[in-house]
């Protein structure tokens, strides 16, 4: 038998050669086809990106619409506090949130930017913040955000496509202090529990009207643009439905220019956790400061 497995042993290593040939020529022609399907995948996203319409104003008797498209809360998340005796505890200041801002067509910008008769004066978005829960519903403040203006700059590229806004405790949106202490501040001791990006069941239109029936003083403080991410209050709880809306708007007026729609998706804070913080039993905060404009530094996209 070993004589026999001695005479075979030479076919054995030209059949194990034919069959990693074989096994070769194979994976090569799925590579290959894999490769090939991959490059059109991607072709063909290239080419949707190249041929997909930004939003075109609408103008007829002094009046103008533009459907938006692309706007969205983006994603969240949320802002640790670590606290107690060596921060050995952790609960939360807040949420920090990013929403995707619409972009409009170049030659539509330039007439919704244009002042005087030709234009409408708008320079940018007015984007409002809400919190809506089973007993209220309260603005917790405006942002603005620039379009780039005439003779400027040009080009859908300048339009800025990210902001960013933060809710806090109200233990923690107070001033820059009270957000570094170790024992928070009105006995906060809460922990963020379930969130979720839900659908906004308050959406009824995603087109703006700019009319002079629709122009609006806004009589609240208007945050300008700034590469920091400003810190809104949500009071001692953050349970709630956080909604974003927007507007055309005129800074130097404050005056918003056109109606508010409503992005598609809430932030939904669902349920929070009170923790047993080790050390602060008997912590008081001496001074109560006067409620501060509290930015954190962030870099806005576009």
């Amino acid at each position: 038998m070993a004589g026999e497995e001695y005479k075979l042993w030479p076919w054995k290593i030209v059949k194990e050669s034919w069959s990693y040939e074989i096994d070769k020529i194979k994976f090569e022609k799925f590579w290959e086809s894999l490769m090939r399907i991959f490059f059109q995948i991607i072709f063909g996203i290239l080419i949707f990106a190249a041929c997909k319409e930004l939003p075109k104003l609408a103008v007829e008797n002094g009046r103008a619409a533009i459907h938006l498209v692309d706007q969205k809360i983006e994603s969240y998340r949320t802002v640790d506090w670590h606290v107690g005796a060596q921060g050995r505890d952790t609960i939360s200041k807040g949420i920090l949130v990013r929403v995707t801002l619409p972009k409009i067509d170049k030659d539509s910008l330039l007439q919704i930017t244009a002042p005087g008769p030709k234009g409408f004066g708008v320079d940018g978005w007015l984007m409002k913040v809400s919190k809506r829960t089973q007993a209220s519903y309260d603005t917790l403040g405006y942002l603005f955000f620039p379009f780039p203006q005439s003779g400027d700059r040009e080009g859908i590229s300048d339009q800025i496509s990210l902001g960013t806004f933060q809710v806090n405790y109200h233990a923690a949106a107070v001033s820059d202090r009270f957000s570094n202490l170790n024992c928070p501040a009105f006995n906060h001791r809460k922990k963020l529990g379930d969130i979720d990006i839900k659908k906004n069941l308050n959406v009824t239109s995603s087109t703006l009207i700019l009319a002079a029936s629709e122009q609006e003083v806004i009589g609240s403080k208007v945050i300008p643009f700034s590469f920091n991410t400003y810190v809104f209050s949500g009071g001692e709880s953050l349970v709630g439905k956080y909604e974003v809306s927007l507007a055309l708007f005129n800074l130097k007026e404050k005056t918003r220019k056109s109606n508010f729609i409503n992005i598609e998706q809430v932030i939904d804070v669902s349920t929070e956790n009170e923790i047993l913080v080790k050390g602060c039993g008997s912590f008081q905060v001496d001074q109560l400061p006067e409620r501060e404009s509290k930015e954190k530094s962030f870099n806005f996209g576009k």
